[in-house]
């Protein structure tokens, strides 16, 4: 055998045998859009906080038609909200997450997430942040 011949089967071997090592995480999916306020912690008695990562969008979107809410008694309010105009939220990011952008936006105004709520929604522009809280004196 030659050289390169011992080497083609090497590398097969080694494929094979590294390709059912190889893994995927696949993520869960985030789709509740909960207000991004982000307070950093204190402490009152001056004990060490661990800094800590808040993450957040800024989704920037118009509503094209009239949502049905998730609960009735909140279609009044619903209704009022500005059609074919830009708006923005700004709500809470877990970047280990894969994001529903339109279910994010219709929990967050209080609407059914459902296919017709969604197909009402253009997303203009999604914005990230991320605000690190430092740790205390």
């Amino acid at each position: 055998m030659n050289k390169m011949s011992t080497l083609t089967v090497f590398i097969v071997l080694m494929e094979i045998l590294f390709a059912g090592n190889a893994s995927a995480v696949v993520p869960t999916v985030e789709d509740k859009g909960v207000a991004a306020i982000t307070t950093c912690p204190t402490s009152p008695t001056g004990a060490l906080i661990p800094a800590t990562a808040y993450h957040s969008d800024k989704i920037v979107f118009t509503i094209l038609g009239t949502l049905q809410a998730a609960l009735a008694a909140d279609q009044g309010a619903l209704s009022k909200l500005l059609q074919n105009t830009e708006m923005d939220i700004k709500v809470r990011d877990n970047p280990r997450q894969v994001a529903d952008i339109k279910s994010k936006v219709l929990s967050f105004l209080g609407a059914a997430v459902n296919p017709n709520n969604a197909g009402l929604i253009k997303i203009i522009s999604v914005e990230y942040a991320a605000v690190v809280c430092p740790k205390s004196p």
